[in-house]
């Protein structure tokens, strides 16, 4: 499976906004949760710089409350363990192919989402 851009901003599978904070869809904490992992690697087979997977588990706790910020580092402990990441859309989960090219699309998305995530926790903090 190829990782792109769109892979990154489809990891926002929100379900809808309520109650002053971001409620996630379990495919979300899935997809979010598995990306967390493909980015680990990524950066552990070093295409990405040292500090990129806390940096982005930061956000993820800022922005999710901890109750889908846990499940996501649940799914992320997972993804990790299997290698799998999970598509949202085909609502199937695919082996990790870790190699530079995927990895700097990723690593292109992440201040995007990263800025998406910012503005989600301003707007609806948790």
């Amino acid at each position: 499976m190829r990782i792109s851009f769109l892979t990154l901003i489809i990891i926002l599978t929100l379900s809808e906004l309520a109650y002053g904070g971001v409620v996630i869809t379990d495919k979300g904490i899935n997809n979010i949760g598995s990306m967390t992992a493909y980015i680990m690697k990524c950066e552990t087979e070093k295409y990405m710089p040292l500090g990129t997977t806390s940096d982005f588990v930061i956000r993820i706790r800022k922005t999710f409350a901890k109750k889908d910020s846990d499940a996501i580092m649940l799914a992320y402990q997972n993804a990790l363990h299997s290698k799998k990441i999970y598509s949202p859309s085909k609502d199937a989960w695919f082996d990790m192919q870790i190699d530079k090219k995927s990895c700097n699309s990723i690593e292109k998305g992440i201040p995007s989402l990263d800025d998406f995530m910012k503005k989600m926790a301003n707007e609806y903090p948790n």
